[in-house]
C-alpha cells in the first residue's frame, strides 16, 4: 500500500472557520458556482494526478485539483476557499518527493485527510543520476530522488493500478467498476507508449538541454540523453564555471535547441541560451493542464512532438 501521511487534530478548528465563512466547494478554478455532491470527493496535487484519477473513477468520483495548472507546487500557496473544497474528500493523491508535499500537507494537517502518493512499484532515479555538474542540494524542496516519474508511461500505467486500489479500498461498493475503468485507462496508456516509442525513433537528436534535472524518467523511456542542464539544481543559477561546460558540450553534442518549461519561457535562461549560445528555444511541459494539453495523454504527445521538431 501507497505510504500515507495522517493529519494533526489540533488545526481542524481553521477549517471549521473557512466552511463557516465560505461553504462547501468542490470546483476546480477560482469563481465557480458552489455545488453539493453525493460523489465520492477526492484531490489530486497536480494535473497529470488529477486526470489519471478521474480516467479510474469516472463519474463516480468529484476530482479537486490541488494545484491550478500553470502554477508551480513549489511556489503554491492554497486558498482558504480551497481548503474549504478538500475538507469533505476522502484521500488526496500526490507524486511526493519533495514535489507536492509542501503544498498537500497543510490540507492534510487542516482538514485530516489521507495523502496516498503514486510512486509504489516504480523504480525511482536519483537526482544527477548521469551529470557530472550536478550539486547536493535542496533548493526545490527535493530530497536525492527525481520526483518527475510521471513522465514515463510505463510508471504512469503503475500509478493508475495504485489510484485504482485506494479508491476500491476506500468505496468497496464500486471496487469492481473502478478496476474495470483502471483497465481500460491501462489499455490506452499502453497504446499511448507504442506511439510515443514509435515517434521516439524517428528522432534525430537525441542529445537534448534542458531547464533542470527534471526529465531523466522521459528520456530513459524514449531513448534519449539529457547532456546537460542549464540549473545544476532546480532553483539554482549556474556559474560563470557552469556556463564555460554548458557551452563545451554544446560544441561536443551539436545541440541545437534548448528546452524550457511554459511557466519559465521568458526567463533570463531563455535568453541567455538564445542570444549568448544561439539556440532555438523548445519547450517540454511536465505538467500540462493548458492549450494542447488537456489530459495527460495529450501532455505526453505534446512532448515528444516537442523533441522531434
Amino acid at each position: 500500500m501507497a505510504p500515507k501521511y495522517k493529519l494533526a487534530w489540533w488545526s481542524v478548528a481553521a477549517v471549521l472557520v473557512v466552511l463557516l465563512g465560505g461553504g462547501v466547494w468542490l470546483n476546480k478554478d477560482a469563481g465557480e458556482d458552489r455545488v453539493t455532491t453525493s460523489k465520492l470527493v477526492v484531490g489530486a496535487s497536480v494535473f497529470p494526478v488529477a486526470d489519471m484519477v478521474k480516467q479510474v473513477g469516472g463519474d463516480l468520483i468529484e476530482v479537486v485539483l490541488v494545484v491550478p495548472p500553470g502554477f508551480s507546487p513549489h511556489a503554491y500557496s492554497l486558498l482558504p476557499s480551497q481548503v474549504a473544497e478538500l475538507q469533505s474528500a476522502a484521500v488526496i493523491f500526490s507524486i511526493g518527493q519533495g514535489f507536492d508535499d509542501g503544498v498537500v500537507r497543510p490540507v492534510s494537517d487542516s482538514a485530516g485527510i489521507e495523502i496516498v502518493t503514486l510512486d509504489n512499484g516504480i523504480e525511482l532515479r536519483k537526482l544527477g543520476d548521469g551529470f557530472d555538474n550536478y550539486e547536493e542540494g535542496d533548493e526545490a524542496g527535493f530530497g536525492e530522488i527525481d520526483p518527475h516519474y510521471w513522465l514515463d508511461v510505463k510508471n504512469a500505467r503503475v500509478m493508475v493500478r495504485v489510484i485504482a486500489e485506494e479508491l476500491a479500498r476506500i468505496d468497496a461498493g464500486q471496487a469492481d467498476k473502478y478496476m474495470e475503468n483502471a483497465a481500460r485507462y491501462e489499455q490506452r496508456l499502453d497504446e499511448l507508449e507504442d506511439e510515443l516509442q514509435q515517434q521516439a525513433t524517428k528522432l534525430d537528436q537525441p542529445a537534448i538541454l534542458t531547464l533542470h534535472d527534471g526529465w531523466g524518467y522521459f528520456a530513459r523511456a524514449y531513448g534519449l540523453r539529457v547532456v546537460d542542464t542549464y540549473e545544476p539544481v532546480e532553483g539554482k543559477q549556474p556559474t560563470v564555471e557552469d556556463l564555460r561546460r554548458i557551452k563545451t558540450t554544446i560544441d561536443e553534442y551539436g545541440v541545437k535547441k534548448f528546452y524550457t518549461e511554459p511557466q519559465k519561457s521568458s526567463t533570463a535562461a531563455t535568453r541567455f541560451m538564445r542570444e549568448e549560445f544561439g539556440l532555438e528555444i523548445g519547450i517540454l511541459d511536465p505538467v500540462g493542464g493548458g492549450e494542447g494539453a488537456k489530459s495527460y495523454e495529450e501532455l505526453m504527445k505534446k512532448n515528444i512532438e516537442a523533441i522531434s521538431k
